[in-house]
């Protein structure tokens, strides 16, 4: 097994699919380049090529960060395995409603970050986890097109400071 690391310059994620065989998971290319309607696209294209056994060999290799989604199964909250040579796996728990501080419900959704500290730094996890919990805060924004990420990666970055 290689001892180095290799920065890729597009994000390739794979999503875990259950199917009949067991668990698999295909591909979502050039993620960054992608809106979230293209993305959502691409996984329930894969799935289903997933569970009826008809993906191809370039769909299964490569990536370099995975999504585990066991929430819609009801588990409310799991550790995921990085599945080598990804340097990180995000765990996405079920969706559940809380009392929030103004007394509103509001919704709550579990993710746990497992990621190899020799690919990434803790600070950048942290953030990574920041950005991500603004954007499920913002899906509205997102799902209309109008949600820009740069700007508010400055915008936490001025705050933190």
């Amino acid at each position: 097994m290689p001892s180095f690391l290799k920065h890729q310059s597009e994000v390739d994620i794979s999503v875990a699919v259950a199917t009949p065989n067991g668990l698999i998971t295909p591909i979502v290319t050039n993620v960054g380049k992608r809106d979230v309607i293209s993305i959502s696209k691409a996984v329930r294209a894969l799935a289903e090529k997933a569970r009826d056994g008809k993906l191809q060999p370039h769909e299964l290799m490569g990536g370099n960060f995975s999504i585990s989604n066991l929430g819609m199964f009801g588990i409310r909250c799991f550790s995921a395995i990085i599945n080598p040579p990804q340097c990180a796996i995000l765990a996405v728990g079920s969706t559940s409603v809380e009392l929030g501080e103004d007394g509103k419900p509001k919704f709550v959704v579990n993710v746990k970050l497992s990621y190899d500290a020799r690919a990434i730094m803790d600070d950048e996890a942290v953030k990574f986890l920041a950005v991500l919990q603004n954007e499920i805060e913002n899906v509205n924004e997102i799902s209309m097109g109008i949600y820009d990420i740069q700007s508010r990666i400055e915008s936490m970055e001025n705050e933190a400071a």
